[in-house]
């Protein structure tokens, strides 16, 4: 894992959205979780989202709205618990 790259590159990040297309059971996505560790110290805000499961597509709108909001300060509904996996929810 590419930790000092990772260091480096987001040392002056205030918010990191991590997107994950797999899922740790019990906790975050696997690469967030990495990311989490990598950066353990840094003041950012690392925002974890489970998405695409299963190989399924992220609109395009949707990624503009979770980057917008995450700006802005705003929660979006991804945010928020069952939401991130309402693409698969029968």
């Amino acid at each position: 894992f590419p930790v000092e790259d990772l260091k480096r590159s987001l040392s002056n990040a205030e918010k990191i959205i991590v997107i994950d297309r797999s899922l740790s059971l019990g906790h975050e996505g696997n690469l967030s979780i990495e990311l989490k560790s990598a950066l353990y110290g840094s003041s950012a805000n690392i925002i974890s989202m489970i998405l695409g499961l299963g190989g399924r597509d992220i609109p395009k709108e949707f990624l503009e709205k979770l980057l917008e909001d995450a700006i802005l300060g705003k929660e979006s509904s991804g945010f928020k618990g069952v939401k991130d996996f309402e693409e698969v929810i029968p």
